[in-house]
């Protein structure tokens, strides 16, 4: 693949267009005469599913307690302790526009 020569004293940083072929992603012009074209590419590109959530805090496992839409749920989802992260599964990722609230004890190290 031919790489984008760029356009005045723009040019593209080595490795960039590369990296961007190598994890599917997409390499635009800072050259482009209007930018519009390329804000919709990108919002047509957008990975709309949501399926985890990193938490503010360190949480206690077993305290969490989720909500989407104001329902309460304890399936479909689980806790990445080592990362203290919130993992939907596949099949039960929420909707675009849910509400997710997520409560929980936050862990505290006490010596």
């Amino acid at each position: 693949m031919i790489r984008p020569s760029g356009c005045g004293g723009a040019s593209a940083y080595t490795g960039v267009y590369e990296a961007s072929l190598a994890t599917d992603g997409l390499f635009l012009s800072i050259c482009a005469s209007s930018w519009w074209p390329n804000l919709l590419e990108i919002g047509e590109n957008l990975d709309s599913s949501l399926d985890s959530f990193i938490l503010s805090e360190p949480a206690v496992p077993g305290t969490l307690e989720l909500s989407i839409d104001g329902v309460t749920t304890t399936e479909g989802w689980s806790f990445d302790q080592a990362y203290n992260t919130l993992r939907f599964d596949a099949d039960h990722i929420p909707g675009g526009g849910a509400k997710i609230e997520v409560g929980y004890t936050v862990s505290a190290d006490c010596e």
